[in-house]
């Protein structure tokens, strides 16, 4: 997985999470979603996919970034949907 910064329609700053190897791609977000979700998983606050075990860094770096980049990405669709519902409220 591939992170890729870019800008949406509206030339405000968005990433994009995919395979360059396969070129699939899913949907763009904002920077600051992205952050948050990130820390989420180094601090340890949140995993989507509790099932994976976190490879060793040092040993299995390949591994390791592809397991963080999962993790970042199904923490993004959560705090993205977060988000989004407690903005309804508002």
């Amino acid at each position: 997985l591939t992170l890729i910064e870019t800008v949406d329609n509206s030339n405000a700053p968005t990433y994009w999470c995919g395979c360059k190897k396969c070129m699939v791609f899913d949907n763009g977000v904002q920077p600051k979603i992205y952050e948050i979700a990130k820390k989420m998983v180094i601090e340890k606050y949140f995993r989507p996919y509790s099932h994976s075990d976190e490879p060793i860094r040092v040993t299995e770096p390949k591994q390791y970034e592809y397991w963080l980049k999962s993790q970042i990405r199904g923490t993004i669709n959560v705090v993205d949907n977060i988000i989004t519902f407690y903005n309804t409220l508002k």
